[in-house]
C-alpha cells in the first residue's frame, strides 16, 4: 500500500497489458480488502480495465475452450485441463 502513490500506473498497466484480466482482479480484490485505501489506484485505470471488460462481450467466443487458470495455479486447474478437455496456456519463466 505504501507504493500506491508512487507506482508508475501507465507502466503497470503496460506490462500486465496481456493479462489485464488479473490486474483487474487485483485491483477489485485489493478495494474489497482495503475499502477506505481505494485511492491508491487510480480512478482512470479501474476504468480503463471496466472498459475493457465490457468490451469482452462484444467480442466472438473463442473458437477453442481454453482454460488461463495454470498461468495463476497448474495444480488447481489441472482437471479442467486433463477431464474436461481444455487448452491450457502457461508462462514459462527463464
Amino acid at each position: 500500500m505504501r507504493y500506491g502513490p508512487k507506482l508508475d500506473w501507465n507502466l503497470v498497466l503496460k506490462r500486465l497489458n496481456q493479462h489485464w484480466h488479473l490486474l483487474l482482479s487485483q485491483v477489485i480484490n485489493f478495494q474489497f480488502v482495503y475499502p477506505a485505501e481505494r485511492y491508491l489506484i487510480p480512478k482512470w485505470l479501474f476504468n480503463v480495465l471496466l472498459e475493457r471488460a465490457k468490451a469482452q462481450y462484444d467480442l466472438p467466443p473463442p473458437v477453442e475452450k481454453v482454460c488461463l487458470g495454470p498461468i495463476i495455479d497448474q495444480t488447481q486447474y489441472s482437471v479442467d485441463v486433463k477431464d474436461w478437455d481444455y487448452k491450457a496456456l502457461t508462462i514459462k519463466t527463464v
